[in-house]
């Protein structure tokens, strides 16, 4: 994993680094490399990939559109913090949050417990973008990126994993898919039933549908409000909302 910072404020920056340190000594984490960079277009330039990138967009005159293309076609699974210089910039950014796909933003009055739970998140989500994980049966095992599975769930005591590549049947339990897949793009819609939520396709108060609609999982009532939060914010960080991908809400 390799982190960039691509600020020309050498204040903000040396905090900023400062902090990412503290985080990963407080994880036990080895610190990952964080590569400084004095402008875009030294960033772009560079042959190095970045996995998560702390950007200040003021710093070029590129349409912002435009540069997240170029971003992310060095890796297109780059976590973006877009760094403003305060809140009420906020208003003025929207266009390009939503151009860049920004995973977070942050203020350079920096809130260390924000960081630090935006850095947990980044991280939970980075995961489960490159976690394998393997899935055993009676007869033989597979393995699977944790991407590709579209939901666990249990039916008349049957555990059943669906992944984009079919259907298993494991011999692990429930518990065990609740423990290694991420709650940053799962959900659990009820005790016995976890969503991917990159491919939700619409859901109302009882029903949420997967893969337009091929597949179905229960919702609970109490947990809908606490769904919507959850899916919206996972579109918020891809940069997209509902209507971007087609999903249909009944309210």
């Amino acid at each position: 994993m390799q982190f960039a910072i691509c600020i020309d404020d050498e204040v903000f920056k040396k905090k900023l680094v400062r902090l990412l340190r503290e985080f990963f000594s407080l994880q036990r984490i080895q610190c990952p490399e964080i590569i400084e960079l004095s402008s875009a277009e030294e960033m772009l330039c560079t042959k190095q990939i970045f996995d998560i990138l702390f950007l200040d967009t003021r710093m070029t005159k590129e349409n912002a559109r435009c540069l997240g293309r170029k971003i992310r076609e060095k890796n297109e699974n780059v976590l973006l913090f877009m760094v403003i210089s305060h809140e009420e910039e906020l208003a003025d950014c929207m266009d390009d949050i939503l151009d860049l796909h920004v995973f977070r933003i942050l203020s350079k009055i920096l809130d260390k417990s924000h960081l630090f739970i935006s850095l947990r998140e980044a991280l939970s989500f980075f995961y489960t973008l490159t976690h394998k994980l393997e899935i055993r049966t009676k007869e033989t095992s597979y393995t699977v990126c944790s991407d590709d599975i579209i939901m666990v769930s249990v039916v008349n005591r049957d555990l059943s994993v669906q992944t984009v590549r079919g259907t298993y049947v494991p011999v692990q339990p429930f518990h065990c898919w609740l423990e290694q897949l991420d709650e940053v793009y799962f959900f659990l819609s009820h005790r016995s039933c976890l969503i991917n939520m990159n491919y939700v396709s619409g859901y109302t108060k009882d029903t949420i549908y997967l893969c337009d609609n091929k597949y179905k999982a229960y919702l609970t009532v109490r947990k809908y409000a606490q769904f919507r939060h959850a899916y919206e914010r996972f579109l918020f960080s891809l940069g997209k909302t509902s209507r971007d991908r087609g999903v249909i809400a009944s309210r």
